[in-house]
C-alpha cells in the first residue's frame, strides 16, 4: 500500500508538471496572439495616419498652387494611385492580421485540446492507480 501512495503521488506531481507546461504553453500562445493583435492594430493605425497625412498635403497643395494646375493634376494623380497602394497595402496587412488571429487562434485552442486530453487522461490514471 506504501508503494501504490508513493507511485501515486508521483503520478500525482508529473501530472502536474505535464498541467503546468501546458497552462504555460497556452499562456505563451495568448501572449503571441495579442502581439499579433497590437502589431496589426499599429500598422493599420500607421497606415491611416500616412493617406490622412497624404491627403492633408495635396489638399493645401492644391489651395496654394491654383497657378499650377496642370503640374497639380500630374501630382494628385500620383496621390490617388499612391493612396490606392496605401489601400492595397492595409488590405494585405488586415489580412495578414487575420490569417495570425486565426493561427494564434487555432493555436490556443490546441492547447486547450491538450490540456483537456492531460485532464482527462491524468484523472483516468488517477482513478486507475
Amino acid at each position: 500500500q506504501r508503494q501504490a501512495k508513493e507511485r501515486y503521488y508521483r503520478f500525482e506531481e508529473s501530472a502536474g508538471v505535464a498541467l503546468n507546461n501546458a497552462l504555460e504553453e497556452q499562456s505563451a500562445l495568448e501572449d503571441r496572439f495579442e502581439k499579433a493583435m497590437a502589431n496589426a492594430q499599429e500598422e493599420k493605425e500607421e497606415e491611416h495616419w500616412q493617406a490622412d497625412k497624404m491627403q492633408k498635403h495635396w489638399r493645401w497643395s492644391v489651395g496654394v498652387a491654383e497657378a499650377e494646375c496642370e503640374e497639380l493634376k500630374s501630382a494628385l494623380g500620383a496621390a490617388k494611385q499612391e493612396s490606392a497602394d496605401l489601400h492595397d497595402s492595409y488590405r494585405a496587412v488586415e489580412a495578414r492580421a487575420k490569417s495570425q488571429v486565426r493561427n494564434a487562434s487555432v493555436e490556443v485552442s490546441m492547447a486547450v485540446e491538450r490540456i483537456r486530453s492531460l485532464e482527462a487522461s491524468c484523472s483516468s490514471q488517477a482513478t486507475e492507480v
